[in-house]
């Protein structure tokens, strides 16, 4: 494949590189390049994100579509259809509180969708890497960054009372990883899941649901239909449960890994929806 056309776009959060190319038939494509492992390990590299989108876009759900990843250089490029879209994040300050609604009632269910969605690849097994991040979170070096956040002794109280959360599973299956509405394109009306790149076995659903804890409070109206799309009914006990203890995990690793001031917005955002920890149901839900 070659490109006569590439155009740089904004970089991800995740630092890799983004292009918008063309080639000599005038096609478009969107290029996300990201660097090898160091191991050369280049072709397991790429698999894993590239077949993971291709196999949510071969089980009917609306993605960009797989085209090739290329190697080149200690690079890696995975090359999809473009698709002339508007990132839902952005959409969502401009829409009326009932399309709002809707849009999270269609997110919930592609949720599902790609939870429900089997991946023959031999992944990590999810209570594992859940005990390892929560035993590290714990440790007192990391506490120590954390506590110099308002309102992180609440947080940290609710974590350690909940230690005895336990993960069950053996299904080999898909997650995101980051699912919400920065990695979703909308574009004539629908909804296109870009960036879904993890697996693994006995994935727990309410692990990808991290950014309603946070984000919720913005825009209630989505996050409310997120839920209702992805459970079709109120979510039960204990899944509020585990979301409110995934929320504050999967917060606390990142803010151990960045430590930025930006953080402290997602703390208040979480001792808000949750009544400084008294509540494992957000105040800005409502039930079905």
């Amino acid at each position: 494949m070659k490109f006569t056309k590439a155009t740089p776009l904004k970089r991800g959060t995740s630092g890799a590189r983004t292009l918008f190319a063309e080639d000599d038939t005038g096609k478009h494509f969107f290029v996300k390049v990201i660097p090898a492992k160091e191991d050369g390990n280049k072709d397991a590299a790429a698999a894993y994100e590239f077949k993971i989108m291709r196999t949510l876009y071969e089980n009917g759900i609306p993605t960009p579509k797989p085209i090739c990843n290329l190697h080149d250089e200690g690079r890696i490029f995975f090359v999809y259809e473009w698709i002339e879209g508007i990132n839902l994040d952005t959409v969502l300050k401009k829409l009326p509180k009932p399309k709002r609604y809707t849009c999270g009632l269609e997110t919930g269910k592609l949720l599902r969708k790609i939870h429900s969605t089997p991946i023959e690849i031999k992944g990590p097994i999810f209570s594992s890497t859940f005990k390892d991040m929560r035993n590290s979170v714990l440790e007192p070096e990391n506490l120590e960054i954390i506590s110099n956040y308002q309102g992180a002794d609440r947080l940290i109280n609710y974590l350690e009372k909940h230690s005895d959360i336990e993960i069950e599973g053996n299904v080999e299956t898909a997650y995101h990883g980051d699912f919400g509405p920065f990695n979703i394109l909308f574009a004539d009306e629908k909804l296109y899941v870009i960036d879904a790149k993890y697996y693994g076995r006995g994935v727990d659903p309410m692990w990808d649901m991290y950014n309603t804890c946070i984000f919720g409070v913005v825009h209630p109206e989505y996050y409310n239909g997120w839920y209702h799309g992805y459970f079709g009914r109120n979510p039960s006990a204990e899944a509020w449960q585990k979301l409110t203890y995934f929320g504050v995990l999967r917060l606390f690793s990142k803010t151990i890994k960045e430590n930025t001031p930006e953080y402290q917005k997602a703390f208040n955002a979480f001792n808000y929806s949750f009544d400084n920890m008294k509540k494992t149901v957000p105040k800005w839900y409502r039930r079905k």
